[in-house]
């Protein structure tokens, strides 16, 4: 699987905003883009934390939210790069840690379609290799 996290945009919603990050996946001929917000990366942390639990195998560290930064201004243009650089680093890694392969959620979070789950989780890039 190939997980790329190209760029960001804020999205305004009333007078609240928020960032999103495009990602894009790719596994055999298979291609999607998604958009995520940063608090669903960190749900998916904490669900790869809970089976990290059961099979005792180490997981990558969520890049931190800067929160108190963020209240007190917007994040600049510095940091939201850091920040999606950070998080690309992150879904790669943990793609390849047996906590996402025993997982149903982290090919849900990619919306890796059925048919190819299984090879993935078994470690198949190529068709039957």
């Amino acid at each position: 699987m190939e997980i790329h996290i190209p760029s960001y945009r804020e999205i305004e919603h009333g007078k609240k905003s928020f960032i999103v990050y495009r990602i894009e996946v790719s596994f055999r001929e298979w291609r999607n883009i998604i958009e995520k917000r940063y608090s669903e990366f960190v749900e998916l942390h904490e669900v790869m934390k809970l089976i990290q639990k059961i099979i005792k195998k180490p997981i990558p560290s969520l890049p931190p939210h800067k929160s108190f930064k963020s209240l007190l201004s917007k994040l600049s243009q510095e940091d939201l790069e850091e920040r999606r650089s950070d998080l690309e680093n992150y879904l790669r890694a943990l793609e390849i840690s047996p906590c996402a392969k025993h997982s149903k959620f982290f090919p849900e979070f990619v919306s890796l379609p059925l048919r190819f789950r299984d090879d993935w989780a078994l470690g198949f890039n190529d068709e039957g290799n």
